[in-house]
């Protein structure tokens, strides 16, 4: 597979659950480490061309403190929405771990003013966008 460069990122827009799906798989893909990625997004849902992963985190996410400082001074203009990618090895089923982790990230999200364009995981055997619904 070919990595797109960074024209071809901020080029088309991220419109479908399919659109952030495919883009997610095409960078990240299969999981193979515990880690939590950010995908800024401009007005236009277009990616802007950074792929920040956060390395380490625990199992369980925490239940004391907020992303939202941290995700205000990263994410900054022009940044309107971010895809969250909770990469763990596993099955592609969440787990209330899992929720956690979701749920943490985007109560970061609307702390740092920042819109949620989706919520993907990266598991072992491939990626799956996530519907709210699922998660929250």
């Amino acid at each position: 597979m070919t990595m797109p460069t960074a024209d071809e990122l901020s080029n088309v827009p991220l419109i479908t659950a399919a659109d952030i799906e495919n883009r997610v798989a095409g960078l990240i893909g299969k999981a193979i480490i515990r880690k939590l990625w950010l995908l800024p997004l401009d007005a236009e849902r277009k990616q802007i061309p950074l792929l920040m992963p956060i390395d380490g985190i625990p199992e369980k996410a925490p239940t004391d403190g907020s992303l939202g400082p941290f995700l205000k001074a990263v994410c900054a203009a022009p940044a309107r929405e971010v895809v969250g990618v909770l990469e763990r090895l596993g099955d592609p089923r969440l787990s209330a771990d899992d929720r956690g982790w979701l749920r943490f990230l985007a109560a970061g999200l609307i702390e740092a003013g920042l819109g949620s364009a989706g919520m993907v995981l990266s598991h072992s055997t491939g990626c799956r966008w996530l519907p709210p619904e699922e998660w929250m």
